[in-house]
């Protein structure tokens, strides 16, 4: 289960006091099927004592806040949806070979 997003998006206000430089725009569809433009950066990201860097969007007013997919993975979390929390994923996907 997932946060249903991709990339993690936080305020454009919050990107800009952490000092986190927009690297690129990139599009992205909404839920109402319309295509917004935001800034993206990466950013060192720490959350239930793992430590790594993920791409975050600069979200403008009325755009959620969410830690996404693409963070949780390299952190080694998953959502925990019965329990409402985040919890260390057992094990990762791996296209391996026998």
């Amino acid at each position: 289960m997932d946060t249903g997003s991709l990339y993690t998006w936080i305020p454009e206000e919050t990107a800009a006091r952490l000092g986190i430089q927009s690297m690129r725009i990139r599009r992205f569809r909404t839920i109402d099927g319309s295509v917004v433009e935001r800034h993206v950066g990466d950013c060192r990201i720490r959350c239930e004592d793992e430590e790594s860097y993920s791409p975050v969007v600069f979200g403008r007013a009325g755009d959620a806040s969410v830690l996404g997919e693409t963070a949780l993975e390299v952190l080694g979390l998953e959502v925990d949806p019965p329990n409402r929390r985040l919890k260390r994923a057992d094990s990762f996907m791996a296209y391996a070979t026998a």
